[in-house]
């Protein structure tokens, strides 16, 4: 997967609606991606691929055309998909994503 500030293979979706999320994602950092998981919800367009990076940023890609979808600044509920089975959370990375929260910064 493509890393950092990258247009392409952008879905459309992301590269008109998401500039202001995008420049506070940047200021963030990208990071580098620690954890995967595949996430199907039935969407039309497919299942999707979610990267976790080190800077609590999620980068979701299509599964199938691997297009980026979009980029989350992460809340801490949104760890849990990427830790399971008793799994722990990284200290912190949990607490980059709840000073994120504090911040308003997940709402972007």
């Amino acid at each position: 997967m493509p890393k950092g500030d990258t247009q392409m293979n952008n879905s459309n979706h992301y590269t008109k609606d998401r500039a202001s999320r995008n420049a506070l994602i940047k200021a963030i950092g990208y990071g580098n991606p620690i954890k995967g998981v595949v996430i199907d919800k039935g969407h039309p367009a497919g299942p999707e691929i979610h990267l976790l990076s080190d800077t609590a940023i999620i980068t979701i890609y299509n599964k199938n055309t691997l297009k980026m979808v979009t980029r989350l600044i992460a809340r801490p509920g949104q760890l849990a998909r990427f830790y399971k089975d008793g799994e722990e959370i990284p200290k912190d990375i949990l607490n980059k994503a709840i000073h994120y929260q504090k911040m308003g910064w997940n709402n972007a």
